[in-house]
C-alpha cells in the first residue's frame, strides 16, 4: 500500500486533531488499514518506538496483531466515530506497555480515511501554558524548518531553535493572528517579512478560547517578486541575408545581466499554468513554451531533473526550495542555472490546487550547453517529445511540427509510393533514466570522434544547378527555409555499390564544407551487448556487430542494397507497449520476422546530429551456461526437499492435490500418483478434516488468519487407515497459483508429551501425598511438644514449688530450648510443602514496608543484644507500599535477620535498607559483616536441609530451612531473591518487588 504524504500544518489543524495537539496529546494518525504512519506529533511518535516525527511518517505502524484486532473489534470499523476507549499494548523494544487510548475516525483532505489514536498528556500538577507548549512542539525537528505555539496576542509561547534563529517580527506574528482569525479553514499560507529574509510559512489557528496557533517556517528564504523585466539587449544586425536556419526567430539574451526573478504556479495535476513574462522574455519562447505542459516532461526534454527530485517534492506537495536546475536558452548553445521554490496550494475546502512558486535564473552565470539543446528548440519542440497516443501517431497529421527538426525517425510513414508504407512509428518521451544512459553515450562519442584521421569519411555531394535560394518568408508555424536540395548521395570510403537514397526535403544553413567530416569513434559501440543501429532519416550509417548479428547480415552495405528500414521493419506489430520501450516486428535476411523492443535517441555523428536505434529481441533464448546453472539449483532444491523429513505437498487453488515430495509419500503410504487430483483433505481424518478445509479457506481470504499463519495440529490418515499426529503449515505460492503444505510426524512428541503429563501427575500426586503426611504429622507432632514446651516454662518460673538442684534447671531449659527448635522445624517443614504445592494461603494487600521491617529489628534486638551484634537501619522516607501478604513478608525479614545475626561475630554490624529504584523497583537490603559464603558454600545453603561446614560457624545450629524457605517465600510474593556473599566480608540479601507490585503515591 502506498502512503500519501501529508503536509504536517495540513493534518496539525483538522477538527478532532488540532484541540489534541494544543494540549501535547500524543497523536498518531494510522492508514485505515493500521499498518503505517500517516502523520504524528512528536509524543504521538515517541508511542511507537520513534525517535521524532520525521523518523515515523510513512513507516509500518508496529502495532502487533492483536493490538490491530483490538482496534478493528470497535463497531463500525473504521467509521467508528469519535473518542473511542480502547486498551492497546504497545511494544517499544524488547518491553511492552498497556496504554490507554482514544481513537476517532477521520477523513482526510483528499477524502482518504484514517484512525486517530490519542494518549492524553499524564497530569502533573498545574502546568503553565508555555511549558504544555513546549512538549507540544518535542520531536518536531526537521532540517531547514522551525516550529512555535503562538499565542492569542501574538506572542511566542514556545519553539524550536530553527524558528527561533529566523527572528520573526511581533508584528508579523499579530498580522497573521489577524488574518488566520477569518479563515474557514483556519490555515493561512503566506511568506513572512525578517530581517534577514522573506521565508514561506503556514500559520493554523488550533484553538479559540484560549486562542492557541501553530507556525511552521522554512528556513530557506525566497525571493521578493521584481516588478520590472530583466534587461534584455537588441538583437544584433545579421551579418548575412540568410536567416538561421531551423530556428524561431528570439531576441539575444545579455548573459551579463542581472539574476531575473520571476514566479510560475501550477494545477493540482502538475501542469505549468503560469510563468513571469520576464522569464520568458529572458530564456526565450521556445525554451520557454511549456505552459500546459507536466513539469516531468519539461524536465526529461531538457534534461533536468535527472534524480527526480523535484518530482518527488511535487508529489509529495509539501514545501520545499533551494532546488536547482540547468536551463537551456533558446537560440544559443548555452543553459543558465535557475533556483526554484514552491509552496503548495489549497482552496477553502482543502482540496489541493497545485503549487504557487518563486526562481531565480542567473544569466550571468550561463554554461556551454553539450548538447546544444537551445538551438534545436523551435514553437512546439517541447510537444513534440510528448509521449503520443499509439493511435493518434498512426495518422499524423502532415500540418504537425517536425519533432525531429528534419531527420525522419526510422519507421517513420514514408509518402513514397514505390515503398511499402510502414503502420508504425517509434516515438515517444524516454524516462529520466533512459535520457541519462544514452546522454552518456551520446557525450562518449563527441570525446571519442578522430578529425585527425587521415581516411576520408562519407561525403554529400550537391548538385549545384539543384540548389536555389529561397527568400525567408513569415510563418506562423514553421521556421523559414534557407535552401532545398533534392538529390543526395552518399559515398563511403569504401567501395561499396551505391544505393538509391531518399529525396527528403533537407533543410542547411550553409553549404557543406568542402574538407572531409570526422568520423566518429565506433569502438565503443562495437563491444556493447545490445544491437545498435546508428541513422538519420532513411540514411544509415553504422550498425554495430550484435545488430548485423540479429538482422543476418553480413555487413551494414548488404542492408542498405536489401532495402534498408523498409526492409527491416515490413508493418506494426500489435502488441502493448512495455516499459522500457515500444513493441515492434524485425525482419531478418532470409524473411523471418521476430518482436522486438526498440529505444530511440539523438546522438552526435560526423559533426551532426543522427538517431540512434537500440532493439533488443522479445523472447531471446536464455544463455545454455544460464539455463544449465537453473536446472542445477532446481536438482539441488528437489534433493533438499526430498531429503528433509518434513512432507511437501503442492495444491491447487481449487484445494487439489497438484504433487507431493517422497517424505510426504512415505509418511502417508501413497503414491504421488494415486493423491494427485484428489482433495487434500482426503489424506486426513475424518475429525481433522473439516480443520483443514476452514485452515486452506482462511488464507484464500485477505483476513487476520492470512496474516497469523500459525500452523495446526492434524491428524493424518494413512493408507491402511491407521492415524498419525501431524502438524501442518500451509502457505501461498508465488503468484497466486495456489499453496504449499509441509506436514511433519510429531507422534514422537505426543508421546514425550503423554509421558511429560504423566509425570507431572504424578509429581503433584507424590507433592500432595507428602503434605497431607507433613500436616498428620504436624498436628501429631504438635500436641505433646506445646505440652513440654509449656510444662518445662512453667517448672523454670517455679510456680509449684522450688528446684534447689541448679543441674535440674539447666536440663529444663535445655527441655523447653529443644522443644522450641523442633516445633519451628516443623512449621518450617509444612510452610515449604504448602509452597512447593501451591497450598500456601496469601492474603495480597498494602504492606509498608518499612513498618514491617521495623517490627522485625525489633524483633531481633534482643537476640543481637545478647551476641553483641550491632543492628542498623537506614529507611528510605515516603516509600511507597508494596502488594503482599503481610505475615510472609514479616517472615522474610525475620528469617534473613537471624541468620545475620547468628553468623556475625561479636562487634560486628547488620544494616537493614530499604530504596526505590529508578525503573519503579522498590528492594529491601540486609547487609552483615559475618564470616561470609563462597560461591559453593551459597549454592548447598539454598538446598533444603543442607548446612554448610558447622566448625567454622560456632552458632550453626539452624534448621538448613531458612534460606529455601525465605527464596520460596518471597517468589510467593513476585518478588526477585538474590545473595552475594565472600568469605571474610560478609553477605548481602537483596529481596526486590517489581514495578508492577509497587502502588503509586
Amino acid at each position: 500500500m502506498t502512503v500519501k504524504p501529508y503536509s504536517f500544518v495540513d493534518i496539525a489543524v483538522l477538527d478532532g486533531v488540532r484541540e489534541r495537539f494544543a494540549r501535547a496529546d500524543s497523536l498518531v494518525l494510522l492508514s485505515a488499514a493500521l499498518d503505517k504512519v500517516l502523520w504524528a506529533n512528536g509524543s504521538g511518535a515517541a508511542l511507537l518506538g520513534y525517535t521524532d516525527v520525521e523518523d515515523a511518517l510513512g513507516e509500518p505502524s508496529g502495532l502487533s496483531a492483536i493490538a490491530r484486532r483490538q482496534i478493528e473489534s470497535l463497531s463500525g470499523f473504521p467509521e467508528i466515530g469519535r473518542n473511542r476507549n480502547v486498551a492497546v499494548r504497545l511494544a517499544a523494544g524488547s518491553s511492552s506497555t498497556l496504554a490507554a487510548l482514544s481513537a476517532s475516525a477521520l477523513r482526510l483532505p483528499d477524502g482518504e480515511k484514517a484512525i486517530l489514536l490519542a494518549a492524553p498528556l499524564p497530569a502533573s500538577g498545574s502546568r503553565s501554558p508555555s511549558e504544555i507548549a513546549t512538549l507540544a512542539l518535542r520531536g518536531l525537528v526537521r532540517d531547514g524548518e522551525g516550529a512555535a505555539i503562538v499565542s492569542a496576542d501574538g506572542g511566542i509561547l514556545a519553539s524550536t531553535p530553527t524558528l527561533t534563529e529566523l527572528q520573526i517580527p511581533a508584528t508579523e506574528l499579530a498580522d497573521l493572528v489577524k488574518e488566520v482569525r477569518h479563515e474557514a479553514d483556519r490555515l493561512v499560507k503566506r511568506a513572512v517579512i525578517t530581517p534577514s529574509g522573506r521565508y514561506p510559512c503556514a500559520f493554523a489557528r488550533l484553538t479559540d478560547d484560549p486562542a492557541i496557533h501553530l507556525i511552521i517556517a522554512l528556513a530557506e528564504s525566497i525571493p521578493a517578486p521584481v516588478e520590472q523585466p530583466a534587461i534584455i539587449s537588441a538583437p544584433p544586425s545579421p551579418v548575412a541575408p540568410t536567416p538561421e536556419p531551423h530556428r524561431a526567430p528570439s531576441p539575444a539574451q545579455d548573459h551579463s545581466a542581472a539574476a531575473v526573478r520571476f514566479v510560475w504556479r501550477t494545477d493540482a495535476e502538475g501542469r505549468f499554468s503560469a510563468i513571469s513574462d520576464e522569464f520568458i522574455s529572458a530564456v526565450g519562447g521556445p525554451a520557454a513554451d511549456i505552459m500546459g505542459r507536466h513539469f516531468v516532461t519539461v524536465a526529461t526534454v531538457f534534461g533536468m531533473d535527472p534524480d527526480r527530485e523535484i518530482a518527488g517534492l511535487l508529489e509529495r506537495r509539501d514545501t520545499w526550495s533551494g532546488r536547482t536546475v540547468l536551463w537551456p536558452l533558446a537560440g544559443t548553445a548555452m543553459r543558465a542555472p535557475v533556483d526554484l521554490a514552491a509552496l503548495p496550494v489549497y482552496d477553502r475546502a482543502r482540496n489541493f490546487e497545485g503549487f504557487r512558486g518563486f526562481g531565480i535564473l542567473r544569466l550571468d552565470e550561463a554554461q556551454a550547453d553539450p548538447e546544444k539543446l537551445g538551438l534545436t528548440l523551435t514553437p512546439g519542440s517541447i510537444e513534440a517529445f510528448e509521449h503520443r497516443d499509439p493511435e493518434t501517431e498512426e495518422t499524423p497529421s502532415a500540418e504537425a511540427d517536425d519533432p525531429f527538426m528534419g531527420e525522419v525517425p526510422a519507421l517513420e510513414t514514408s509518402g513514397q509510393p514505390d515503398r511499402t508504407p510502414p503502420t508504425a512509428t517509434i516515438r515517444g518521451a524516454l524516462s529520466a533514466v533512459e535520457r541519462i544512459a544514452f546522454r552518456e553515450i551520446g557525450e562518449r562519442l563527441r570525446r571519442d570522434q578522430r578529425p585527425e584521421q587521415s581516411e576520408p569519411a562519407p561525403a554529400i555531394d550537391v548538385d549545384p544547378p539543384a540548389i536555389e535560394s529561397v527568400e525567408p518568408a513569415p510563418a506562423p508555424a514553421k521556421p523559414p527555409v534557407v535552401a532545398q536540395i533534392t538529390n543526395i548521395t552518399l559515398k563511403p570510403a569504401d567501395p561499396q555499390p551505391e544505393a538509391a537514397m531518399p529525396e527528403p526535403p533537407v533543410v542547411v544553413s550553409e553549404p557543406p564544407a568542402p574538407k572531409p567530416e570526422p568520423q566518429p569513434d565506433t569502438s565503443i559501440l562495437e563491444k556493447l551487448p545490445v544491437p545498435i543501429l546508428i541513422h538519420s532519416g532513411d540514411v544509415l550509417h553504422y550498425a554495430n556487430p550484435e545488430f548485423l548479428s540479429l538482422t543476418d547480415y553480413e555487413e551494414l552495405g548488404e542492408l542498405i542494397q536489401a532495402g534498408g528500414l523498409d526492409v527491416l521493419f515490413p508493418e506494426s506489430f500489435e502488441q502493448p507497449q512495455t516499459e522500457t520501450g515500444h513493441k515492434i516486428k524485425m525482419r531478418a535476411r532470409d524473411g523471418s520476422e521476430f518482436p522486438v523492443e526498440a529505444l530511440m535517441r539523438f546522438v552526435p555523428w560526423a559533426g551532426k546530429r543522427a538517431l540512434m536505434l537500440v532493439v533488443r529481441k522479445v523472447g531471446d533464448a536464455v544463455d545454455t551456461a544460464a539455463i544449465d546453472e537453473m536446472r542445477t539449483r532446481l536438482d539441488e532444491m528437489r534433493t533438499i526437499v526430498d531429503t528433509a523429513t518434513d512432507g511437501v505437498i503442492l495444491i491447487n487453488k481449487d484445494g487439489a492435490i497438484r504433487s507431493i515430495s517422497h517424505p510426504a509419500e512415505a509418511l502417508f503410504g501413497f503414491d504421488g500418483d494415486d493423491v494427485r487430483g484428489r482433495p487434500l483433505v482426503s489424506l486426513f481424518a475424518l475429525e481433522s478434516q473439516q480443520a483443514v478445509a476452514d485452515y486452506l479457506a482462511s488464507l484464500s481470504q485477505n483476513g487476520v488468519a492470512s496474516v497469523l499463519n500459525d500452523g495446526r495440529e492434524v491428524i493424518g490418515r494413512e493408507a491402511e487407515g491407521r492415524p498419525i499426529p501431524m502438524f501442518m503449515t500451509i502457505g501461498r505460492l508465488p503468484g497466486d497459483t495456489g499453496y504449499c503444505a509441509v506436514v511433519r510426524d510429531i507422534t514422537q512428541w505426543k508421546r514425550a508429551e503423554e509421558e511429560l503429563t504423566k509425570a507431572k501427575a504424578d509429581a503433584e500426586h507424590a507433592s500432595s501425598q507428602k503434605s497431607e503426611f507433613l500436616a498428620r504429622v504436624s498436628h501429631e507432632i504438635r500436641t505433646p511438644l506445646n505440652a513440654i514446651i509449656g510444662f518445662s516454662e512453667l517448672m523454670l518460673d517455679e510456680r509449684f514449688g522450688t528446684i534447689s538442684n541448679d543441674r535440674y534447671r539447666d536440663y529444663l531449659r535445655d527441655i523447653n530450648r529443644s522443644g522450641t527448635h523442633v516445633l519451628d522445624l516443623v512449621n518450617d517443614l509444612l510452610d515449604i510443602s504448602k509452597i512447593e504445592a501451591g497450598q500456601q494461603e496469601m492474603t495480597y494487600e498494602a504492606v509498608a514496608l518499612n513498618d514491617v521491617l521495623s517490627e522485625a529489628v525489633a524483633i531481633m534486638q534482643p537476640q543481637a543484644n545478647r551476641e553483641r551484634v550491632i543492628i542498623r537501619s537506614s529507611f528510605l522516607p515516603k516509600l511507597p507500599d508494596i502488594v503482599a501478604d503481610m505475615r510472609s513478608v514479616k517472615q522474610i525479614a525475620l528469617n534473613i535477620l537471624s541468620n545475620a545475626v547468628r553468623y556475625t561475630q561479636a562487634g560486628g554490624q547488620v544494616v537493614v535498607s530499604t530504596a526505590y529504584e529508578k525503573n519503579g523497583d522498590v528492594v529491601m537490603r540486609v547487609r552483615d559483616t559475618g564470616v561470609g559464603m563462597t560461591q559453593a558454600e551459597i549454592e548447598q545453603a539454598m538446598k533444603p536441609f543442607r548446612q554448610i561446614n558447622a566448625l567454622q560457624r560456632s552458632r550453626g545450629d539452624g534448621t538448613g530451612l531458612g534460606l529455601p524457605l525465605t527464596k520460596a517465600m518471597a517468589e510467593a510474593n513476585r518478588a526477585r531473591f538474590s545473595i552475594q556473599s565472600a568469605p571474610g566480608e560478609g553477605t548481602l540479601v537483596e529481596i526486590t518487588f517489581s514495578s508492577t507490585r509497587v502502588l503509586a503515591q
